[in-house]
């Protein structure tokens, strides 16, 4: 029978995006928020046994696998209240056919399996057109915004689009937030919140003109402060609806009463870096391996410097961790991580099976982050220097937290992951100069130089491994 083609492509695919990080399940938030306005989202969840069985209702079982997920599905909606259970669920489609489930569809309870994991969203001529920071919808999605730096270009892409941004300031300074550059339809409405993200603090005193401005705030105490840009009529497309957002501190301001006796006292934080052991030369000491049924630290191949490092990996269904308690200094601002890794794997070079990354986690080894993922399909005869950089690391001022590693991998073909050289400098003020060139995760892998005389093993080499040689 036939279809009368040509026919008329009302929409035409233009990019994709990740609504968080390749290697992360975003917030709940921003899934919702791009689904919202993009349509489903694919996304991965780790399957088990449970998974395969499931027939109806809510599921909830959190089922664990090698590498995080192992499956991919689609986010079609959500529910926040299901059936009256106070539960908050994804409708999950599945690709098993409409015997499995709910006529091939699930109702998973948030964070279940890890699901949402390297969530992500196709961009179509005719959904809009975000701009470079999206998303950025709520104040957990916020992106940051430098002092005094250059305006960002911003856009209300879609109708009802909210743009979310986060600056840090030092307690008694003064400064002015305001939009510029207006799109012909555009009207924007700003306001500034705490550091919690929620409490409003101020509201557009700009009077009634289509630009906005947060005019000479002073800063109550140090820390990261959010900001929301509106449409005053919830309005937004992909023209007439742009605008560029700045933040400056006010030069201005200045003490205009001072009593008498006057004492300066100097400042009691110094720059540090606080992590023992980072090249491993001390042998088995500050470390604590908490996983893994060899010995992760060691005189090992593939150091960066020295004659010992970290190795995860090199056997089946590893699991290696390991980490260290540290003492993060009293006033302190910001933070910069770097570590050095080789990889070696004679797994599949294109789809990744066995995965190492960086964790900062409370003192008794609560996930209050992950990052600096990595995967067998970096393999190379190159090194990869990891940054991780915070430019506000103020919350943890005063704490202790774990500098946590893991490696692992599947049942089949092995990867071996070389940690050495870790530091982890805290500095009293803004981060140095120097940086890498970082994602909006705030971390990145950079190639560097081979290991001094290292030659690639031949493919049969490989396969020795860990068990043999340790």
């Amino acid at each position: 029978m036939s279809c009368n083609p040509p026919h008329t492509h009302h929409e035409k695919i233009t990019s994709w995006r990740y609504v968080g990080s390749e290697y992360s399940v975003p917030p709940v938030d921003d899934i919702k928020q791009a689904i919202y306005e993009h349509g489903p989202v694919s996304a991965a969840v780790c399957v088990g046994s449970a998974f395969q069985g499931y027939s109806g209702g809510i599921f909830q079982t959190n089922e664990t696998c090698t590498g995080y997920v192992n499956h991919a599905v689609v986010l079609v909606g959500w529910d926040d209240d299901y059936q009256g259970t106070g539960i908050g669920t994804w409708r999950l489609r599945n690709s098993w056919g409409s015997s499995w489930g709910e006529g091939g569809y699930m109702n998973i309870k948030y964070g279940t399996s890890n699901v949402g994991y390297s969530a992500n969203y196709i961009v179509y001529s005719g959904s809009g057109c975000p701009d470079a920071y999206e998303p950025d919808n709520a104040s957990t999605s916020a992106k940051w915004i430098t002092v005094n730096g250059a305006s960002q270009t911003h856009n209300f892409h879609a109708a009802a689009d909210v743009d979310w941004a986060k600056f840090s300031v030092t307690a008694g300074s003064a400064y002015t937030i305001t939009t510029s550059n207006l799109g012909a339809s555009n009207d924007t409405v700003l306001a500034l919140y705490d550091t919690d993200g929620t409490t409003k603090l101020r509201d557009d005193d700009c009077g009634g003109q289509a630009a906005s401005c947060i005019n000479n705030w002073t800063a109550p105490v140090t820390g990261t402060y959010f900001i929301s840009v509106s449409h005053s009529a919830d309005q937004g497309g992909c023209t007439g609806y742009g605008y560029n957002l700045t933040v400056a501190s006010d030069s201005s301001s200045k003490i205009t009463e001072l009593f008498l006796p006057l004492i300066m006292k100097g400042s009691t934080c110094n720059d540090t870096q606080v992590v023992q052991n980072g090249g491993f030369e001390s042998g088995r000491t500050v470390w604590v391996q908490s996983s893994g049924p060899y010995y992760i630290i060691g005189q090992y191949p593939y150091t960066h410097s020295g004659s010992w490092n970290a190795w995860f990996g090199d056997y089946d269904n590893a699991d290696d961790q390991l980490y260290q308690s540290i003492t993060i200094p009293a006033g302190i601002s910001s933070a910069r991580l770097v570590i050095y890794l080789y990889v070696e794997s004679v797994d599949d070079p294109d789809i990744p099976y066995d995965y190492f990354h960086v964790e900062l986690q409370n003192a008794s080894g609560g996930t209050l982050e992950s990052f600096l993922w990595a995967d067998n399909t970096m393999d190379s005869d190159y090194w990869y220097v990891g940054t991780r950089e915070w430019n506000d690391f103020s919350a943890h001022a005063g704490q202790t937290r774990r500098l946590f590693f893991q490696g692992t991998t599947d049942v089949y073909l092995i990867t071996d992951f070389f940690v050495d050289d870790v530091t982890l400098w805290t500095y009293c003020g803004e981060l140095p100069t120097g940086a890498k060139a970082i994602d909006p995760d705030g971390w990145t892998w950079e190639k560097i130089e081979a290991p001094p005389g290292y030659m690639p093993a031949p493919y049969s080499e490989k396969l020795q491994g860990k068990v043999k040689n340790r």
